[in-house]
Formats: C-alpha cells, sequence, structure tokens
C-alpha cells in the first residue's frame, strides 16, 4: 500500500478517506464474506499510517461513523454498502476537511486591508 501511495503522489495530489463500518447483523454476506467492524477498525488504523508515513492527508471514517446512533439505517441490506444517507454523512465530513478545501482552493484567503492612501 505504502509504494502505490508514494507512486500516485509523485504523479498527483493524493487524499485518501477511511473506510466504512458494516452491519455484522447481516454476516456473513452471501454465506462466504464475514467482515467485522474490529476488523475494519484494524484495516483503517493501517490506512491511517501507511497515509502518516507517507505524508498523505487521511480522513478517519469508521469511528466517527460508529459513533451516529442512526449509523445502521445508512446501510444497504447487504451491510457492506452505504445509502443514500450513509453517502451523505461522508459528503459532510468531506465537505469540511480541510487538506480538501486546501487541495481545491476553497479555504478562505486573508483579507488584505489597504487604505485610501495605496
Amino acid at each position: 500500500m505504502g509504494q502505490l501511495l508514494n507512486e500516485m503522489k509523485a504523479e498527483t495530489q493524493v487524499l485518501v478517506i477511511g473506510l466504512t463500518p458494516v452491519d455484522e447483523h447481516v454476516m456473513p454476506f452471501a454465506d462466504c464474506l464475514w467482515c467485522s467492524n474490529e476488523d475494519v477498525a484494524a484495516h483503517e488504523a493501517v490506512l491511517a499510517e501507511t497515509c502518516r508515513d507517507a505524508d498523505i492527508p487521511f480522513l478517519p471514517l469508521h469511528r466517527s461513523m460508529l459513533e451516529e446512533p442512526d449509523w445502521l439505517t445508512w446501510m444497504e441490506p447487504d451491510g457492506l454498502h452505504l445509502n443514500g444517507e450513509g453517502h451523505h454523512f461522508i459528503h459532510r465530513r468531506i465537505r469540511g476537511w480541510t487538506a480538501l478545501q486546501t487541495w481545491a482552493e476553497l479555504l478562505p484567503r486573508p483579507q488584505q486591508h489597504l487604505s485610501l492612501g495605496d
């Protein structure tokens, strides 16, 4: 993962968002895939560390989404994918992400105060 991120970073600006929780109540998915939130948290931690080592902005999602009381209602029936409300949660998080705002040049610029004599 680190090599891939570094190769990407050499070519373009890279920003990485974290992983979303899974609904463990519907696992195993398709009788063959078992995902747990413990595993997702561990993978997100590795991803965050890899981004930190590569000096790449990272936006964690897993814990903040789990802290939302209605997060399970944001899941599709498969327990893996987000519905529209789940994507709206991510949108709100991304919209306020300073790294993205800086990249997109959306941060307010300091205003210059000019006197009438200038």
